[in-house]
């Protein structure tokens, strides 16, 4: 594994606090060390500079001022001056053993040469003496530091010093200062320092964990339980006011997730009305589809027992018309028997005629007794159909009736299910992007067919809503951002002619229900044919447009 590897794995299996505190521990280490480094080089290069600027010069200016630029007060000396100059320097180097006056050989010619130690003895004296410039170094081994500064001919010394000019360099003072207890005070300056430092580095450690955990990761913990606990299906769970009352990122990210928290209440709860709802009314459209059925099934028994009288009543009609077409034989055989009697009279004869004429007569009486009985029985035959025709017809209307309620039912049902709908395209998701055309296509049956519940009395809807197009799916889309990024990025589209077929179903929607409601009924036709054309021309537009939308934003 390398260590680019190890960085990654390390970055996505540590707590944010293991990642977060350790860094800024670190940097409070390097800034702590740094400035330790830097305290402590600085108190030694302000004891250098103090030492430098400060006691050194202080140290010239004195031996100046009191052997010096004195000279007039020694020459008012009882004796030589340039025995008392002397007398007077050799006293103040005795007490200033770290001090050096040194000459050069203009004074020399003037009043002698002197011991060795009045004279330059390294480079750095035979520099300022030439260019006639002070210098300061350092001798970190011996801890020491040596000043050397040229004295220059004033005019005051031209009396004395007649064989120099003014500010030619005459001499020079050498200064050498220990600087040890400069060395000193950072050893123990330092030491300190670094137990300071670790004492700030602990300190700041423990601070900035436990202001991180309790300000950070404490908070930041109770919202990814939040979280996890809405990603179960537990909407019941709640923010902390403290933390949302909050104004830094952590109060703005709480708040965020509270109100997802309310939209995902607001959608469940929504949902859940509008399940509960769906499903009462499909239980309504099965209950109402089991009457019918029921109803149709007493019909269809109802029309069978109606065709078995019927079929009963034909045959009694056909019994009827037998035993009419009986008696009427029998009568032609009484004619007959009257008329061969009238041709041949004869006593006998005429017995047997009235024998069988009386015989005749009771069968004619039995036969009309018979259609008497089959009269008595047509009619309640007829009675029956009429009553069945009655109890079919009082069916088919409670199944009219029946079908109305479902068709009402049905039309609860597509409400419901379009709220629905139009709840869950609130949430933007892939899913929805892809199916969004196929959605707007079902938008556009929908408002037909809530414009034909309008007009068959089941609905009632405001023509002032139905004509803003605006206000619709389609026209929320169209009208939105993101329509109008579309707009920019497909070229080779009419939207001015899709644009134009949408208002128009919308015109002629709210045009429609202006005429149902003043009771226009040709006009109604009308426009309806109209709606079913345009609309069917809008879903063929919209149909184009889904697949230019496809190919941008899924295969581009």
């Amino acid at each position: 594994m390398g260590l680019k590897s190890w960085f990654k794995k390390l970055h996505r299996t540590l707590e944010l606090h293991q990642k977060i505190v350790p860094i800024i521990v670190i940097c409070f280490i390097i800034l702590i060390v740094l400035t330790i480094l830097v305290t402590s080089f600085m108190a030694y290069y302000v004891g250098i500079t103090h030492a430098k600027n400060i006691i050194l010069k202080n140290q010239f200016n004195l031996i100046n001022d009191t052997i010096i630029k004195h000279g007039a007060l020694i020459e008012r000396m009882e004796g030589a001056p340039i025995t008392n100059y002397k007398t007077i320097r050799e006293e103040f180097l005795k007490k200033q053993k770290d001090i050096r006056i040194i000459r050069t050989p203009k004074i020399d010619e003037l009043f002698g040469k002197e011991s060795p130690e009045y004279y330059a003895i390294d480079k750095d004296e035979k520099e300022v003496l030439s260019k006639g410039m002070e210098k300061v170094s350092v001798d970190f081994e011996r801890e020491k530091i040596k000043g050397v500064y040229p004295i220059k001919a004033e005019a005051d010394c031209l009396r004395c010093h007649y064989n120099v000019s003014e500010n030619e360099v005459i001499g020079a003072v050498s200064i050498t200062l220990p600087i040890d207890y400069i060395i000193k005070e950072l050893k123990l300056i330092v030491p300190l320092y670094i137990f300071l430092g670790l004492g700030g580095i602990i300190t700041a450690s423990f601070l900035v964990y436990f202001t991180y955990m309790f300000i950070a990761h404490r908070p930041l913990e109770k919202i990814t339980n939040v979280l996890n606990r809405i990603a179960e299906g537990d909407l019941t769970v709640s923010i902390e006011e403290k933390i949302k009352d909050r104004e830094d990122l952590i109060g703005r990210i709480s708040n965020s997730t509270d109100r997802v928290l309310e939209y995902m209440k607001n959608f469940s709860s929504k949902t859940l009305d509008y399940s509960v709802k769906l499903v009462e009314q499909v239980d309504d459209i099965f209950k109402l589809v089991d009457n019918v059925n029921e109803k149709i099934k007493f019909q269809n028994l109802k029309i069978a027992q109606a065709s078995i009288v019927v079929d009963d009543f034909g045959l009694t009609i056909g019994e009827i018309s037998r035993i009419t077409s009986s008696i009427n034989n029998t009568a032609k055989e009484i004619k007959s028997k009257v008329e061969n009697y009238q041709e041949a009279p004869n006593e006998t004869k005429l017995k047997e005629i009235f024998t069988e004429v009386f015989n005749l007569g009771d069968k004619i009486s039995e036969l009309s007794l018979d259609i008497a009985t089959n009269i008595e029985k047509g009619v309640k035959t007829s009675n029956a159909i009429n009553q069945t025709f009655d109890e079919i017809t009082q069916i088919s209307s409670e199944i009219s009736q029946l079908m109305d309620k479902i068709s009402e039912s049905t039309y609860e049902t597509l409400l419901i299910s379009s709220y629905m709908k139009t709840i869950a395209s609130t949430v933007k998701t892939r899913k929805m992007e892809e199916i969004l055309f196929d959605l707007f296509e079902k938008d556009v049956d929908r408002y037909v067919l809530r414009l034909q519940a309008h007009i068959k009395g089941i609905d009632r809807l405001d023509p002032e809503r139905w004509g803003d197009y605006q206000a619709f799916p389609i026209g929320k889309w169209y009208y939105s951002e993101e329509g109008e990024k579309f707009r920019q990025i497909v070229k080779d589209f009419d939207f001015s002619e899709f644009e134009e077929t949408y208002k128009t179903l919308h015109s002629i929607g709210k045009e429609l229900i202006i005429a149902y409601n003043m009771e226009d009924t040709l006009k109604v036709e009308r426009l309806f044919q109209q709606l079913k054309t345009v609309s069917r021309r809008l879903k063929l537009h919209l149909e184009d447009m889904r697949e230019r939308y496809i190919e941008y934003y899924f295969k581009g």
